[in-house]
């Protein structure tokens, strides 16, 4: 199962980096569940999130739409999408986090939030957002996650 996780990766990210005019990496730091992450954007429409946390990690694809909030402030837009997601946990049979006893899960995601280029005020293209992603496991245990969000800095080349 980690190999078929691994190829998944490499494959989205191979896609994604073929289509992109525009990359953006990130650091997204958890405020409602447990854990942080990275976050790749490409082009504003697609956006992979590798969440990590003391029982496993999680690979989420999103397709986003963003908009300008505002005429007055054009810097900040606001963004929803949805997705789906391909994770492996400890499911914590043996001592949680050893990660001994991994587990699939796989399921559904959406996103909504805000987010802010500061690329016009001190020229750098940083952005700072802030969301909300609640995730809805199908396989590997049906289970609704409402308490999802995140803080993401992005760095855009």
């Amino acid at each position: 199962m980690k190999k078929v996780f691994v190829v998944l990766v490499v494959l989205l990210l191979s896609a994604s980096f073929a289509v992109a005019d525009e990359l953006a990496i990130g650091l997204r730091g958890s405020y409602l569940g447990s854990g942080g992450g990275a976050s790749l954007r490409f082009e504003k429409d697609v956006e992979a999130i590798l969440g990590v946390n003391v029982n496993g990690f999680t690979l989420i694809g999103l397709w986003e739409n963003h908009y300008t909030l505002t005429d007055d402030v054009p810097d900040l837009t606001w963004f929803w999408g949805i997705g789906g997601h391909l994770g492996l946990y400890d499911s914590g049979e043996n001592s949680p986090g050893l990660w001994t006893n991994l587990k699939t899960n796989i399921g559904l995601d959406a996103i909504a939030g805000l987010e802010y280029s500061f690329a016009s005020l001190i020229d750098v293209p940083l952005s700072l957002s802030i969301d909300y992603k609640p995730a809805l496991n199908i396989l590997g245990g049906l289970k609704l996650n409402w308490l999802c969000g995140a803080f993401t800095l992005r760095y855009t080349f």
